[in-house]
């Protein structure tokens, strides 16, 4: 076997080697990464139904205001903070909770004076003004003010404040007062809470069945939405790493993400692992985008991958060194078995040669001998 075939073989036995070892690697990286998916897709599930639940399990605070409300006819602003005041240590993802009636212009002053009696000197109905500020409302049919707030303490500014004024509010309460139902807010940021993204929730109340002849008003939640989604999914495992982004489908603003969540900025996205899931409840549509990063792949994945390949590629190259070692002193002796089977050849043709001149030189001598006797 000459040289050049001995060097082809050896490198078919490192490339095949070394298809071999990045076939096992890509294999077995791959089955970390499915494995990482299978994991990342229950995580993104069960961070929508967390945050589904936790907002449907607020609205139980509602049911229990409305009991109260049925059972007496009125709840009364000490029974309401009395109220309140248990609830906000069972809820902390609750900002506020709100009384709003439906005031009537005429209703106007006795709602004022009833406040004022209530220890609210300074209580009236207002509205955000052109500059921004707040401002005394102005005249109209109707009014929904914040009738009682807790807790009072850091939410003054909302006592009195008219939310029909708030294009995001009114509709929302028209919702609630036209189907009886519970309806949502897109978040914004309220008027008396500028620093902070919130959305409200608003449950009607009605004297009777006859819903808008006997319509009362509104019990309202204020949800701070930073608050809302950390405490609906503090207790989910391996959530620092993944960014979350929460969109609103149906808000009217271009922009409708309203929460992003990176919790370790120096991270790196993996967006080929990535879900998106969409939930519904009161009339609103979010779509929760979450995508892995590096931290959270890293959980997933070992050195096997990178072991297994180092591994065959090695194996591969003592293997194909080992068949090149052997091969070349097999063509040596090769090589030499034909060199001293040529000498022996040629060793045999001249000891025949040799032998023909003895056998030829004692022919002479036979026939000197015969002459000379002769």
């Amino acid at each position: 076997m000459n040289k050049n075939k001995i060097y082809l073989i050896s490198s078919i036995i490192l490339l095949v080697g070394f298809i071999i070892s990045f076939t096992v690697f890509s294999l077995l990286h791959q089955a970390e990464i499915n494995k990482a998916k299978g994991s990342f897709i229950y995580l993104s599930g069960k961070y929508a139904n967390s945050i589904k639940h936790t907002l449907e399990h607020t609205t139980h605070v509602f049911e229990s205001l409305l009991a109260i409300h049925s059972a007496h006819g009125y709840i009364k602003r000490d029974e309401f903070s009395k109220f309140t005041h248990i609830v906000l240590k069972k809820y902390p993802d609750i900002q506020m909770i709100e009384w709003i009636p439906e005031v009537k212009k005429e209703e106007k002053t006795l709602y004022i004076q009833k406040a004022v009696k209530d220890g609210f000197k300074n209580f009236s109905f207002t509205q955000l003004g052109n500059n921004g500020d707040i401002v005394p409302a102005e005249e109209r049919e109707y009014y929904y003010p914040v009738y009682y707030v807790e807790p009072y303490k850091g939410n003054e500014k909302a006592l009195g404040f008219d939310t029909g004024t708030i294009a995001q509010s009114l509709q929302a309460l028209t919702i609630a007062k036209n189907s009886g139902n519970i309806s949502m807010t897109s978040p914004f940021r309220l008027v008396y809470q500028e620093q902070q993204n919130n959305f409200l929730l608003y449950c009607p109340v009605y004297k009777n069945a006859d819903r808008l002849e006997h319509f009362e008003g509104l019990y309202a939640i204020t949800m701070n939405v930073d608050n809302f989604i950390s405490h609906s999914i503090e207790n989910i495992d391996n959530v620092k790493g993944l960014s979350i982004r929460i969109y609103d489908i149906d808000a009217s603003s271009e922009s409708n993400m309203f929460y992003s969540k990176q919790f370790n900025i120096l991270d790196i996205e993996v967006p080929e692992i990535s879900s998106s899931v969409l939930i519904e409840f009161f009339g609103h549509r979010w779509k929760i985008e979450v995508v892995a990063n590096e931290t959270f792949v890293s959980e997933y994945t070992t050195y096997f991958p990178w072991f297994a390949l180092f591994f065959i590629i090695v194996l591969t190259a003592l293997i194909s060194l080992l068949y090149y070692v052997f091969a070349r002193r097999y063509a040596v002796m090769s090589e030499s078995n034909e060199e001293l089977r040529r000498f022996g050849n040629i060793a045999i043709g001249r000891e025949e040669r040799i032998i023909t001149l003895k056998e030829e030189i004692n022919l002479l001598k036979e026939q000197l001998r015969s002459r000379h006797e002769s």
